[in-house]
């Protein structure tokens, strides 16, 4: 009787170690689940934006453009807003002599 009695708080014991280290031991193992499908979700959506990349920029002009988006106010009051008067003056001949305009000489050593 004296050994059952032993054996009861000896087996008691230890389901209570089993129970607090398999209760460490799952969490450990649902958090190194939930890791590797984290980590399967993130590089999968990275593949999908490289991939798709062209696309998704494609969607996203279309829809801004859609919109109509006005990034900046347009001007309302005409009266201040100063017009450049610089042309461009472009010449119709060359302005360098014609043999600057020549390619260099090919020499053959």
């Amino acid at each position: 009787m004296v050994f059952r009695r032993n054996r009861q708080a000896c087996l008691s014991f230890l389901c209570f170690l089993f129970i607090i280290n398999a209760r460490h031991y799952f969490s450990s193992v649902f958090l190194g689940i939930g890791k590797v499908i984290l980590l399967l979700l993130l590089s999968s959506l990275l593949m999908f934006l490289v991939v798709r990349s062209a696309d998704i920029y494609r969607h996203l002009i279309a829809g801004l453009q859609a919109l109509c988006l006005n990034l900046f106010e347009p001007v309302l009051d005409f009266g201040y807003v100063k017009r450049s008067s610089a042309s461009l003056i472009v010449p119709r001949k060359p302005t360098l002599p014609f043999r600057f305009q020549l390619p260099p000489p090919v020499s053959f050593l």
